[in-house]
């Protein structure tokens, strides 16, 4: 059993030679134009907008394989109960389940790709440099950070419970049992994850995290390519204002 959250690695290409704060407003450019129309064209050309930006990140499906398949899962769930739950004829709620399943993949693809390619020892960086407040942007990175440390954390902790004799996944065990057999893992994790949190609130405060504006390591550009890369999420949103 392997627990994986986000793999991040260099790449190459146009986007990822992107400054971050650039990539970030992009995202977010994506994300209000989704969120602002239900126009079904605009909706698939945002979808088809941003799943362009993925193949353009150079990410591999192998890689994403187990965030889409999760996404995929939720959006038919969220999308059968909200249609199902949908005041209308026929028509009304197949169109309105079209709509609402484009809106949602695009939010899908727009979001998805920043933890793929972002090094997550840079999102303090961009964020402050974004305009952020100190204490907002480190908290944020903080934030990115917990996952992949979780992760190791749960690995960590099952390949302890596997040497002392758990067995997760016996043989003609039902659903139920194999899920029983996680408990004397979340006690341990969740253990380790607050005591690694005291450590890290202990070090900011010894070293006056907060009482002053703090320096940031680290270099940032902005160039062509981010003006054309906000620029064109700029008329994303202004599409989808002009045709909802």
């Amino acid at each position: 059993m392997t627990f994986q959250a986000w793999s991040y690695r260099p790449r190459g290409g146009f986007y990822n030679a992107l400054d971050e704060r650039a990539r970030i407003t992009l995202a977010f450019l994506g994300i209000a134009a989704c969120l602002v129309t239900w126009n079904a064209a605009v909706l698939g050309f945002l979808l088809a907008s941003g799943v362009a930006i993925v193949l353009a990140s150079r990410v591999r499906f192998a890689e994403m394989r187990r965030f889409v398949l999760f996404a995929l899962f939720l959006v038919t769930m969220l999308v059968l109960l909200t249609t199902w739950t949908y005041d209308g004829d026929a028509e009304e709620r197949a169109r309105h389940a079209l709509n609402q399943s484009l809106r949602m993949l695009g939010l899908v693809a727009f979001s998805s790709i920043l933890p793929f390619t972002l090094d997550p020892a840079r999102y303090g960086l961009a964020l402050r440099r974004m305009g952020l407040p100190d204490k907002l942007a480190f908290a944020v990175e903080l934030a990115f950070r917990f996952v992949p440390s979780f992760a190791e954390r749960f690995e960590r902790t099952l390949e302890a419970q596997k040497a002392r004799g758990l067995e997760l996944s016996p043989k003609r065990a039902g659903p139920l049992t194999r899920l029983r057999r996680l408990v004397p893992l979340i006690v341990p994790v969740l253990m380790d994850a607050i005591l690694a949190g005291e450590d890290m609130a202990d070090a900011l405060d010894l070293r006056g995290f907060g009482n002053r504006p703090r320096t940031w390591c680290g270099t940032t550009r902005w160039g062509a390519g981010e003006w054309a890369a906000v620029i064109a999420g700029s008329a994303l949103v202004a599409l989808a204002i002009g045709l909802r």
